[in-house]
């Protein structure tokens, strides 16, 4: 939601790019190009110090899985960075942009699969299914974060279809003693989008490939709106001299003055 921010930024921002691209301060490309050269290790900045702290310190998550996990994290901040960015040029009213901003955030959380099954969603609402940055990452962060771990509160049972059984647990049922028993009770109990494989780098590079999508469109209308204008040109150069068709026009001016007197 962070990426509310950044299209209000980069709305105001692009008047004043525009304006100094049409007066030829420098070429639109080179803006794009200082642009991604910050926005990048920036992102990465920005996930370290939202997962760090508060996930890997205060929540105990797996630091094995710390590297991936920040690589994850930074594909997904890097979607909506990238969406807020085309939302930001395509609309001129700020605030447009940032509600679809909003639009697209409650979209990609709503079809992550989580809370509504893929297989339970229809045509056309299905392609948002398809383009949520929230289903890859929050897919490949749980996997990494539960695979290979141990659990309590569940021992081995080789006569129970699950491998494991929850003495002590009548009531409440616990969801296995590794990993990806863990993984398997919850994509059974509600999380569909959840796998026992490993699709980490799949996700990863449809996560980087829905960026690209984005950055793509956002460089395409920025271009086109920032050489759709008039340029600006330099005055004509003022001298003393007159020019010519001016002294055509006064010299037929007072020709006819003198036919109409005579």
């Amino acid at each position: 939601m962070m990426s509310i921010a950044a299209c209000l930024g980069q709305n105001l921002e692009f008047v004043s790019i525009v304006r100094e691209v049409q007066v030829g301060m420098y070429s639109i490309s080179a803006y794009l190009a200082a642009q991604l050269i910050i926005q990048i290790p920036l992102l990465f900045f920005l996930s370290v110090c939202a997962i760090g702290p508060s996930g890997f310190g205060l929540g105990n998550w797996n630091s094995e899985a710390f590297s991936i996990m920040w690589l994850i994290h930074t594909l997904v901040l890097l979607n909506f960075e990238f969406a807020a960015q085309l939302f930001a040029v395509l609309f001129a009213h700020p605030l447009l942009g940032m509600f679809q901003v909003i639009s697209f955030w409650f979209a990609s959380f709503l079809f992550a699969g989580f809370l509504v099954p893929e297989e339970d969603t229809m045509w056309p609402l299905k392609a948002f299914v398809y383009v949520s940055p929230l289903k890859y990452g929050t897919k490949a962060m749980v996997y990494n974060e539960i695979h290979g771990t141990s659990w309590e509160g569940a021992v081995r049972n080789s006569s129970s279809a699950e491998g494991y059984s929850c003495p002590g647990h009548s009531f409440h049922e616990c969801f296995g003693l590794t990993g990806d028993q863990v993984l398997e009770s919850m994509r059974r109990i509600q999380f569909k989008n959840l796998t026992e494989e490993d699709e980490t780098l799949q996700d990863c590079l449809l996560l980087l490939a829905i960026a690209c999508a984005f950055k793509l469109l956002y460089m395409i209308f920025a271009i086109q709106k920032s050489y759709n204008l008039r340029a600006v040109k330099p005055p004509p150069a003022q001298t003393g001299e007159v020019p010519r068709a001016a002294l055509e026009t006064k010299a037929a001016g007072v020709d006819s003055s003198l036919e109409g007197s005579s």
